[in-house]
């Protein structure tokens, strides 16, 4: 069982995959030597979305290794909102930041389908209806809905996975510290401004921005 945000959950499911991997060989190249056990997860934030992905991300030698398999799925998820209510402000909106970007990437992304936009929509609106929880945290009471929007974001992401924003922004955290979702969201700003330009993408831009209540994507 894991309990925490997506750090402790990622190296949760390496334990799983590789605990009866050959020590003497290199673990990330090795395949099936998990341990098939029941794995459950109670996360910590709300933001991560790893309860809900067949991906893990660790660090060899200070640089990024992106770990994926099916058995990473944990067989239960527990949600405990009362985790939430003594998060720093920056832990509060490093993990929004990071769900927030999890599901405009997976709505844009390439290797989106229906039910991945329907998850990634559906953890938009809720996002944005209860931003208080970065707004006016002594007066913010639902934080089991911010647990569930990470989580739906989640699922969109084990779908469709991330694109360039989280791509790029682990660069962001390794060489300059910043959280990651902080640097993620950083990244897909700028994406946004750019896809602006581009003809093809100006419909699911549009759509986005109408999961987040606008009418068009520059207010978005």
């Amino acid at each position: 069982m894991a309990i925490g945000g997506g750090s402790a959950m990622d190296v949760a499911k390496c334990v799983k995959l590789y605990a009866k991997a050959d020590t003497n060989e290199h673990l990330l190249s090795q395949k099936d030597c998990y341990v098939d056990i029941p794995f459950a997860v109670l996360p910590t934030t709300a933001g991560t979305g790893s309860e809900a992905t067949r991906f893990a991300v660790i660090y060899e030698h200070g640089e990024k290794q992106s770990v994926a398999s099916e058995h990473f799925i944990p067989d239960m998820v527990l949600f405990s909102p009362s985790t939430l209510e003594l998060l720093p402000m920056k832990q509060r909106k490093a993990t929004f930041l990071d769900a927030l970007s999890h599901a405009v990437e997976s709505y844009w992304s390439v290797n989106a389908n229906k039910e991945s936009r329907i998850y990634a929509g559906e953890a938009m609106r809720l996002l944005m209806a209860n931003t208080g929880y970065i707004e006016t945290p002594e007066k913010f009471g639902r934080h089991d809905i911010l647990q569930y929007a990470a989580y739906l974001a989640g699922k969109a992401i084990n779908i469709s996975q991330t694109t360039a924003g989280h791509a790029m922004c682990y660069k962001l955290t390794s060489l300059f510290g910043l959280p990651h979702g902080q640097a993620a969201f950083l990244c897909v700003v700028r994406l946004w401004r750019y896809m602006q330009s581009v003809e093809s993408m100006q419909t699911v831009l549009g759509e986005i921005a109408g999961c987040m209540g606008y009418e068009k994507s520059e207010a978005a």
